[in-house]
C-alpha cells in the first residue's frame, strides 16, 4: 500500500480551520495555501498532488465544473468539519479557561484589597467616612468579577468544558 503524503500539510489544515471550502477549483487552493511569493509551477503540481491526496483520503468531494468538463470543483466533506469544529471547540477551551483565571486573579486580589480597607476602617474610624467611597468601588468591582466568572461557569458547562 502506499503512503499519502500531503505537500504543504500546515498550510491545507491552516486553510481548513479558516475557510468553508464550497466548489472550489484548483486554482483557489493555490491562491489560498501559497502566498505570492510561492506560487511558481514546481509548487502549483504539489497542490494539485496535495488535492489529490485529500480526495482520495475523503477530505474533499469533487465533480466536474458545469461550465468546464475539464476542470473539477471541490467541497470539503465531513472530516474537514469535523476538524474545524474540533480546532473552535480548542479554541474556546482555552480562550474561557484563560479568562477563568484572570478573573480568579483579580477576584482573589479585589478581595484581599477589600478585607484591608475594611480592617483600615476599623482600625482607624476617623476616617472610615472617606474610605467608604474607595470601598464600595471595590465592593462594585468584586460584584463585576464575580458576575463575569459565573458567565465563565455557564459557557463552560454549555460546552462540556471542565472547569480546572
Amino acid at each position: 500500500m502506499s503512503k499519502r503524503v500531503l505537500p504543504f500539510y500546515n498550510r491545507f489544515f491552516d486553510l481548513f480551520e479558516r475557510l468553508v471550502i464550497e466548489q472550489w477549483e484548483a486554482k483557489t487552493f493555490i491562491n489560498n495555501v501559497l502566498s505570492e511569493d510561492l506560487i511558481n509551477d514546481e509548487n502549483k503540481k504539489k497542490i494539485y498532488k496535495g488535492i489529490n491526496v485529500l480526495y482520495k483520503c475523503g477530505y474533499l468531494t469533487r465533480k466536474k465544473n458545469p461550465k468546464n468538463s475539464k476542470v473539477f470543483l471541490y467541497t470539503e466533506a465531513q472530516p474537514i468539519v469535523d476538524y474545524r469544529a474540533k480546532k473552535i471547540n480548542e479554541k474556546i477551551e482555552k480562550v474561557l479557561k484563560e479568562k477563568m483565571n484572570t478573573i480568579s486573579d483579580s477576584l482573589n486580589t479585589k478581595s484581599k484589597e477589600a478585607v484591608f480597607i475594611s480592617e483600615l476602617k476599623v482600625e482607624y474610624p476617623e476616617i472610615a467616612c472617606q474610605i467608604d467611597v474607595i470601598q464600595q468601588e471595590h465592593l462594585q468591582i468584586l460584584n463585576d468579577l464575580s458576575t463575569k466568572k459565573n458567565v465563565i461557569k455557564k459557557l463552560m458547562q454549555h460546552f462540556n468544558i471542565s472547569e480546572f
